[in-house]
């Protein structure tokens, strides 16, 4: 997995949320320990109000610890072109309606849910980065849009 590619998806709306001075702790998921804990080293350095912190397991693993931890604000989920967009469609309605029941136990609790249109490598890359840089400022318009401040 390439860990630089994933800081590159999260980083602009960790920026948008730091340039507005808001406390929030960003919780990385994934399987792989190594390339997590570099990601969220990259990350921490960056910022002062976003807190990156690093969450090594599975879904179930991360929906147990959500059971425990409750700090009263609403929740983000983000599943930026992960296994709950990319995998068998069936799978991912299967693990979506466990989201829902365990994890959004807030009225403003939400999920913001993309995929990768296709395993070739190549234009999975060219979609997320355009020599114009084009897609980064619609994000980036996107992110100052739609966070309340």
């Amino acid at each position: 997995m390439d860990f630089f590619s994933d800081v590159r998806k999260i980083k602009p709306l960790l920026e948008a949320i730091e340039s507005r001075k808001i406390p929030v702790s960003y919780y990385a998921l994934d399987l792989a320990r190594e390339p997590l804990e570099i990601a969220v080293q990259l990350l921490s350095s960056e910022f002062k109000f976003v807190q990156c912190k690093a969450l090594w397991a599975s879904f179930e693993d991360c929906l147990n610890w959500l059971d425990q931890e409750d700090s009263g604000h609403a929740r983000l989920y983000l599943s930026l072109g992960s296994s709950l967009g990319n995998g068998h469609f069936n799978d991912a309605v299967e693990a979506l309606k466990a989201w829902r029941e365990r994890a959004f136990t807030r009225p403003d609790d939400r999920m913001l849910l993309s995929m990768d249109g296709t395993e070739d490598l190549d234009v999975v890359w060219h979609s997320y980065h355009d020599d114009q840089g084009l897609f980064e400022k619609f994000i980036r318009n996107g992110y100052e849009h739609s966070i309340v401040s």
